[in-house]
Order: structure tokens, then sequence, then C-alpha cells
């Protein structure tokens, strides 16, 4: 397993586990099949750009090698929507997990958090209930309402950092190539926006005053995702885009720009699968 930072990163391995885990979640689907191994085991290489920390106007580049995993249970699963558990399923209704997160961000690069503390990688992870408007053997249409507690960590101690709810519509499409598209307004507690854009009085300046946002909407976003599968090889990207304007933090010292976007590219050879096959919905990655 590998990284390589544009700028060098003082928590590697928190930066590492953060990347993999979003080159590992985010991305397109896999090709449409009612049959399918019920575990596949692979490796692969990404490169992921994003800002800092939404708001921010500083650039990272991260290329990462990263470990292929899916499992096909009948209750549990492991795929590139990362691992779920199945609490209930109907013909439109299901529950299931959701995760996402961000990298750390060290204050001694400079710009506008200079001499702040740093910023630990974040994971976030809760319950999502989910609405299916329409599924098909070539396309899915849902609503999504995951809630999320925010956990920051540096590997050696968590502290919950408030939550985060993220309702979208998602459409996939698949066929020679895979799409997806979603869109929807983020909300967040303000203990999750004070992490990120409140500045203490001990840490105020002329330039960057005091400030303590509330909680409540924390923007829109757009994520598009294409992929196919040629054999044993997986190719996916992406291309996130997020729109700050109007949030509750959007006055912050800290928030550069109203506009942040993250893209990424990764690719998976899958070397092992097994011989036992199980029936897959055709949502499922």
């Amino acid at each position: 397993m590998s990284i390589k930072k544009t700028h060098p990163p003082d928590r590697s391995l928190a930066v590492q586990v953060t990347v993999i885990a979003l080159i590992f979640l985010v991305g397109g689907r896999a090709a449409c099949a009612k049959q399918a191994p019920m575990w596949e085991l692979g490796a692969g290489i990404g490169h992921i750009r994003f800002p800092d920390y939404r708001g921010a106007e500083s650039i990272s580049d991260y290329r990462v090698g990263f470990p292929y995993l899916v499992y096909r249970g009948d209750r549990l699963k492991l795929d590139r929507e990362g691992f779920r558990g199945l609490l209930f399923e109907s013909e439109h209704w299901k529950s299931d997990f959701s995760i996402d997160g961000s990298v750390p961000v060290d204050s001694d690069n400079g710009g506008l958090r200079a001499d702040m503390p740093d910023l630990d990688p974040a994971l976030e992870v809760g319950p999502s209930l989910v609405y299916e408007f329409s599924r098909s053997s070539a396309r899915t249409v849902a609503l999504h309402l995951p809630v999320r507690a925010v956990i920051a960590t540096d590997l050696r101690k968590a502290h919950l950092e408030g939550w985060v709810f993220h309702p979208h519509l998602r459409a996939n499409y698949w066929g020679r190539f895979n799409f997806g598209v979603s869109a929807g307004p983020l909300f967040g507690a303000s203990s999750y926006h004070r992490y990120y854009y409140a500045v203490d009085p001990d840490y105020a300046t002329p330039e960057r005053p005091a400030y303590r946002p509330d909680g409540g909407y924390s923007g829109f976003r757009i994520t598009l995702s294409v992929s196919r599968r040629f054999g044993r090889l997986y190719v996916g990207s992406f291309l996130r885009y997020d729109d700050l304007s109007g949030a509750e933090f959007a006055d912050s010292p800290l928030v550069e720009t109203e506009r942040a976007v993250m893209a990424g590219v990764s690719m998976a050879w899958i070397f092992a699968e097994s011989d036992r096959m199980v029936t897959i919905a055709v949502n499922e990655r």
C-alpha cells in the first residue's frame, strides 16, 4: 500500500486510511448482473483531488493503493458503498448504513488556519433510509435519507463532532458504461460546523476575528460518477461539487470560497472470487 501527496503529510497513517475509504466508497457502480460471486478480492490504485475542507482554496492531491473487497451476503454486504447491514427491506423501502469521511488538515501549512489546532480526519457513519421510486434492469431512482454521526480521530483517540443529514435523490443507469448522479442539501449540527469553521477568541487575529456558527443548512452537493467493468478490471471515476452559498457558516473567516470540487479516478484488478454465486438486486454494486 502506498500514498503520495503533493505536500508532505504529518499524519500519513490517518491520511492513508481516510483517502482509501474515500476512493473505495465513492465512485460508479459496477456492471449490473443477476448472478454474481459471493465475494471478490483484488487490489487497486487511485488518484483523488479535493480541498483541505469545504470552503478552503488549498487543494490536495493523493495517489493511493487500496484493497478491493466485495462480499454479498443476505444481510451483510461489503462493496463500493462500504460495509452495510441491511436493517429491513420492503418493495420500495429499505434501511442500511451509510459512510463518508474527510482528511486531516495541518494548520502548520499556513493559510487561514495558521496557528490554529490541526483538524483530525473525520469518519461519518450512521443509518440511511432509502425509498426507491423505480427499479429496473437498466436503472434505479431513489431518495436517500442518511443521518451520520461525525467522529474525528487520529487513530489514537476519537471524539464526537456532531452529526450531518444529507437527503438526496440518486439515479443510476447501467449500460456499456455505468452512470450515477445524486443531488441534495446537507444539514449539520452546530458542533459539526464549529469543528471546521469556528474561531475561538484565543486564536482570533485582526484578519481572523472570533466566530461561532450555528447548526442548520450546510450547502448543496451534486455528485457524478461513471464506471465500467472489463472482465477482471474495474475502472471508475467521480466528480463532486459543493455549493456553500447560504450555509450557516458561509460568513466564517475560515471560508475562502463558496465553491468546492472533489474529483477522483481509480482502477482495480480482481484476482480472486468465490465459486459460489448469489442472486443480487439490479441496484447492488
